[in-house]
């Protein structure tokens, strides 16, 4: 019942903003994405970004996503994975649902 959070972002246009309801943009996704894993009884969601992500990592903080230590395997997988950001300090969050 553990689900990776992936490969998601906020259309640059919408970046900072907030929509009508008050609520910027980044929140809504992050909501609903949380709300439907919740719904299919996951109780733990995962992801990684980068160090210098920092946006990214005060949005999950504000989510309560807790930084952990990465295994090196999993490190390893990542890198083959996305070449892109090989060399690059990675940041490990989990959050309990």
């Amino acid at each position: 019942n553990t689900a990776e959070l992936g490969d998601i972002w906020v259309s640059e246009e919408y970046r900072g903003k907030t929509h009508k309801n008050g609520q910027k943009y980044s929140h809504i996704l992050l909501n609903r994405i949380l709300k439907s894993a919740k719904r299919r009884n996951i109780n733990k969601v995962w992801l990684y970004t980068t160090s210098d992500n920092i946006p990214a990592i005060k949005l999950y903080k504000k989510f309560k996503f807790k930084t952990m230590k990465m295994q090196s395997h999993k490190k390893e997988k990542i890198y083959s994975k996305h070449p892109f950001i090989v060399g690059k300090d990675l940041i490990y969050m989990v959050l309990s649902l």
